[in-house]
């Protein structure tokens, strides 16, 4: 919860944390209408809520938006509360996301289809240019998500992608190394990590200082089980050098990636990444927290186990 409280506390309300910023948290408002500057770095989340929020403010509100390398969350709630009948304004300049939002106004019921969630559906999308093929229903190929960016990488590295109106196929194909920057995609890294460790020769995934401490160490965690399970991994604080093997040449040379016990570190998108790259593992791999996923993909395991053709 870092940022919050200096953030709600700016527009007049006031937040209780524990000493090292978690849950739980008293707060108390209501938020006024004010000029607060608060930052991205840490994540978009807290900016969606003050976006939502401020709108009924009493009075308008300027909201300064520094570190604003990830934008895409933020465009997508500001296009969502306008489809609810709410007034705002943006400007970016040098580096600063400037949103002026009147108070006073009220949300008025609309009728909208939800995008499916592109940071989800790289799981299968990477699953597929690995292992097989699939075809994916519901994604916007034209959406604000930025980490719709997996299409394009898996295809620059070697699978082949049939985009059609009503769905996205993806098959397999011998993977070569890439060099992807994560900064605007954050939540792609463990992905990435799993597909550069099925991709022949040496990939490097730079921007790591942008979530460095995102979630649960989310960089540190999955390096750390990927060497566990025989991947050569070099990491520094910017950039992870990460040397695969095409899956193809792991069958047939049986250099599989090793079995045995991992932990996601309660992350969601950690234990997904690592259950894709289980899939041709040697052994089984147990990671000691798959129930992490239902903050975001409840039925997660049950979607891959049917797709997994056993043979």
């Amino acid at each position: 919860m870092t940022g919050c409280r200096e953030a709600l506390e700016q527009f007049g309300a006031s937040c209780v944390l524990t000493s090292e910023d978690t849950l739980p948290a008293l707060v108390c408002g209501p938020l006024n209408g004010s000029s607060a500057t608060v930052s991205a770095k840490d994540g978009t989340q807290l900016i969606s809520g003050l976006i939502m929020a401020l709108p009924l403010s009493r009075k308008d509100s300027v909201l300064n938006i520094t570190d604003v390398s990830q934008i895409s969350g933020i465009v997508q709630t500001v296009d969502i509360v306008r489809k609810f009948g709410i007034e705002l304004s943006c400007s970016l300049k040098d580096g600063l996301l400037v949103i002026n939002i009147p108070g006073q106004q009220k949300y008025t019921p609309s009728s909208m289809n939800l995008e499916g969630d592109w940071s989800l559906a790289a799981n299968f999308i990477t699953a597929a240019a690995i292992f097989g093929e699939i075809r994916l229903t519901g994604l916007d190929v034209n959406s604000s998500q930025t980490d719709r960016e997996i299409v394009d990488i898996v295809r620059a590295v070697g699978a082949t992608v049939k985009i059609e109106k009503e769905y996205i196929e993806v098959h397999r194909g011998h993977l070569v190394r890439f060099d992807f920057d994560v900064t605007k995609s954050p939540d792609l890294f463990p992905v990435l990590a799993v597909l550069a460790a099925y991709s022949e020769g040496t990939s490097v995934i730079t921007g790591l200082d942008r979530i460095k401490y995102r979630q649960s160490r989310r960089v540190e965690t999955i390096c750390s089980a990927l060497k566990k399970m025989g991947v050569p991994i070099s990491l520094s604080d910017t950039e992870v050098s990460i040397t695969g093997v095409c899956a193809t040449r792991r069958i047939m040379e049986n250099i599989l990636l090793k079995g045995g016990d991992c932990t996601s570190n309660g992350d969601h998108r950690v234990a997904m990444a690592l259950k894709i790259a289980s899939i041709i593992s040697q052994e089984k791999v147990s990671i000691d927290d798959m129930d992490c996923v239902n903050k975001s993909f409840p039925t997660f395991k049950e979607t891959l186990n049917s797709v997994i053709v056993k043979k």
